[in-house]
């Protein structure tokens, strides 16, 4: 519809941010959500104001969600729009859910949205507001500070829809982002494993603000499991039964299977329980720790060095024990046939 005046009152509400009258106009001329000039479409004029109604961003997209995929001349989705404009999260969410590759759209200035979303957090006082997130240890900490916690679930979003390639993300975690209620292990655990794998890359200073973060929940779960096994206990003891223990998937095979590195992490949920790295039982790759770092797109090196070294004889288990046997059988026939060419030598 380029060049054209049909079913431009849509689309000239929208510049005139006149929401009430554009979706009354919208619902008797949909197409107007399709109509385009200079590249714009009413989607992207509705992105590039801040204060724009939820309900507004929803009708639009309800008309034509094929409008979040489409790139101004300037390389840009409504997403990079609302982003650079300080959009809400609710409005975010909308855009990334209709089209989640758009995370990892680069415009024309080759930023990607995650990138222009710190840039707009950090600018102008580059200093001050880096220090603010450096200092963040908690979650607790994070939600005393109301602009770098909306920033923090905004990227959060950003970072579960670019990592979609290699992380699977449920529907459930986009929604408990926008909500008030605090994250646990488990999902602290999948955003820093999206963070570390998602493309385009995640910025270091939110790599290493959710890696702090994940290092606490670490202690957290690690004193709520251990409370729960205290309780169990007391229980059986009090009832004269035997104790029951649920068979948890280790905080190392979590870890590890989230593509969490060792200085990411891993490192930490390791020196709280040694004896993960013999564990084999429940978890998602159905492999020992350093197996799972090993394989896929995630793959570590680091982490594999330091779980064998921390305990090298996992590989016997690790290993069929027809392989092993076979190997034994082979070096005991090379060290026969060894000792009798060295006999022979003598002899002669």
């Amino acid at each position: 519809m380029t060049g054209t005046t049909t079913f431009r009152d849509v689309f000239d509400l929208a510049k005139e941010q006149k929401w009430s009258e554009m979706k009354t106009k919208l619902d008797i001329q949909p197409a107007g959500a399709k109509f385009v000039e200079d590249g714009m479409m009413a989607l992207h004029v509705a992105c590039s104001c801040a204060d724009v109604p939820e309900d507004v961003v929803r009708k639009l997209l309800e008309h034509y969600d094929e409008a979040a995929a489409m790139v101004n001349n300037d390389g840009d989705l409504p997403l990079h729009l609302l982003v650079t404009n300080k959009g809400s999260v609710t409005n975010l969410l909308a855009l990334i859910k209709v089209f989640p590759a758009g995370a990892s759209v680069e415009n024309n200035e080759k930023k990607a949205p995650i990138s222009i979303l710190y840039l707009n957090f950090l600018l102008p006082n580059v200093t001050e507001n880096r220090s603010r997130i450096s200092s963040v240890n908690t979650y607790a900490e994070l939600t005393s500070d109301a602009e770098a916690l909306e920033m923090f679930q905004e990227a959060v979003l950003l970072i579960f829809a670019s990592a979609s390639n290699h992380v699977t993300v449920p529907p459930s975690k986009f929604a408990k982002v926008n909500s008030n209620e605090e994250p646990n292990f488990e999902y602290i655990t999948l955003v820093l494993g999206s963070a570390l794998h998602g493309s385009p890359p995640t910025p270091p200073d939110l790599t290493e603000l959710i890696s702090r973060m994940f290092v606490k929940f670490v202690e957290i779960e690690r004193n709520k499991r251990g409370d729960a096994a205290e309780k169990r206990e007391e229980e059986a003891a009090i009832l004269g039964l035997a104790a029951t223990h649920p068979d948890e998937i280790s905080l190392l095979h979590l870890t590890v299977d989230a593509g969490i590195g060792w200085n990411w992490g891993a490192k930490e949920v390791y020196s709280t329980d040694t004896t993960a790295t013999e564990i084999n039982t429940k978890s998602v790759t159905k492999l020992y720790p350093f197996a799972a770092a090993a394989v896929g797109c995630r793959t570590d090196e680091e982490t594999i060095y330091e779980l064998l070294r921390a305990n090298p004889d996992v590989l016997l288990e690790a290993i069929p024990r027809g392989y092993v046997l076979a190997a034994e059988k082979e070096a005991k026939r090379k060290e026969k046939k060894s000792n009798s060419s060295a006999c022979k030598c003598v002899i002669m």
